[in-house]
């Protein structure tokens, strides 16, 4: 099994719309094979799960 590439997580977030960086977070963590960094990646993703923000930084920097 794998994780799709980053330039396709990128096409499924613009199809989504939503962003890509939440997408590439989960691939980053499901390619890690050193188990304390895997965990440190999940408490990342499960954080930013929590967090009470809206996703307009993307587009400031555009």
């Amino acid at each position: 099994m794998s994780f799709p590439k980053n330039a396709v997580l990128i096409q499924f977030a613009k199809i989504l719309n939503m962003n890509a960086g939440i997408l590439m977070i989960y691939g980053l963590e499901y390619r890690e094979k050193d188990t304390e960094a895997k965990e440190q990646i999940g408490k990342l993703i499960n954080a930013i799960h929590h967090a009470k923000f809206d996703d307009s930084f993307v587009n400031s920097h555009a």
